[in-house]
């Protein structure tokens, strides 16, 4: 029975000599080698070996087994038509009645296949590392418990920069702000987070820097061994980050110049308002003047023949009068204003903005930290 287990096993066995001469081979050995039992028999097992395994690995294996101890490593091996592939082999010494090593077992199986998918994985497993670590952005993989998993090198900047914080936290802290309800719905349902614009104080007290962030949610199989047939999952979110403090300020600074810009219009727009109400007003005097004097001269003249000084003045006052409506209408119009709620700390976060330089000049500081 003990014969047909090690003939119908697997796993290709072979005892040989002190010398490595080979005395037995099973079906598997043959099926391994590509060589036959016959091909086998009293031939030092070196023939199987290449000159692309290192001597060291050879003499650490003699090592071992002139102490009596077995060894475990990878050869590479050489089949009987040429073809090399990888051998996980086991060598140890069977020993007599006396203690003495009468012989050497070896076992050993093809690994070629399962090494080729190994370093494909492991290839694979640093190309997506190393595209991660170069992306300037930042990425941050974090567990159902929402601790860090993986992270690449802009996400280790931000932690040098804030070593007290986790930024993945201060991240999220904000994103649940932003989202509200359908965080839950997100994470349960594996759904995708749209990019949102995220605030954070990450860096030095009152130096805020502003992120671009999105997610998503993955479930990945559970690594533990009582996972293996149940299917359990676990929950990861992928966060990724973009830094547009730089874009935020470009474009603060357009909106502070356009609202500039917008007042020193308005500011032109009142003074030409008020200059030319001024004048209508200034204008208005000598006409009030002229019509008293015209309906003084038509008293004075009722029932007489037309006057010509009175017909000249309803000339000129009608003129003057054409004037003045002309010029009312040169008048730039209020435009009326719209009602909406407003941030009351940006709205005086615009006015510092606008008015400290002049502030400063005129010897007065300012101080005012707005809340974000």
């Amino acid at each position: 029975m003990f014969n047909e287990i090690v003939e119908q096993s697997e796993v290709a066995i072979s005892i040989t000599d002190l010398n490595a001469c080979i005395l037995y081979a099973n079906a598997a050995f043959e099926r391994v080698t590509g060589y036959s039992v016959g091909e086998l028999v009293g031939h030092n097992e070196s023939i199987l070996s290449d000159k692309k395994t290192p001597s060291i690995i050879y003499k650490t294996l003699w090592g071992r087994l002139l102490q009596q101890k077995s060894w475990t490593g990878v050869l590479v091996n050489r089949r009987k038509d040429g073809e090399r592939y990888l051998a996980e082999m086991t060598i140890a010494p069977v020993l007599d009645n006396d203690g003495k090593t009468a012989y050497y077992l070896g076992m050993h199986r093809d690994i070629t296949d399962f090494h080729r998918l190994q370093q494909q994985v492991q290839s694979q497993k640093q190309l997506i590392e190393s595209v991660v670590d170069t992306a300037p952005v930042v990425i941050a993989l974090l567990d159902e418990n929402e601790q860090l998993v993986l992270a690449n090198h802009e996400y280790q900047k931000l932690i040098q920069h804030s070593p007290e914080n986790e930024p993945a936290l201060v991240f999220l802290e904000h994103l649940r702000q932003r989202i509200g309800t359908r965080w839950l719905s997100l994470k349960n349902n594996g759904g995708r987070m749209d990019i949102q614009e995220v605030q954070v104080e990450c860096c030095q007290p009152g130096i805020v820097r502003w992120f671009s962030c999105s997610g998503i949610w993955i479930n990945v199989k559970a690594s533990e061994a009582e996972a293996f047939f149940d299917g359990n999952q676990r929950t990861h979110l992928l966060l990724v980050a973009k830094d547009i403090t730089d874009l935020k300020k470009q474009q603060e600074a357009v909106r502070i110049n356009a609202l500039r810009a917008m007042m020193a219009e308005n500011e032109v727009a009142d003074s030409l308002r008020e200059s030319l109400r001024g004048a209508i007003h200034q204008f208005q005097v000598p006409f009030n003047m002229l019509e008293a004097a015209l309906g003084l001269l038509e008293r004075r003249n009722a029932g007489k023949p037309a006057d010509p000084l009175q017909d000249l003045l309803k000339t000129a006052l009608h003129a003057g009068q054409t004037a003045l409506e002309t010029l009312g209408y040169s008048v730039p119009p209020q435009k009326p204003q719209a009602f909406s709620p407003v941030n009351l700390n940006d709205l005086l976060r615009d006015v510092l903005i606008l008015s400290t330089e002049r502030l400063l000049s005129e010897g007065i500081v300012v101080g005012w930290p707005p809340l974000h």
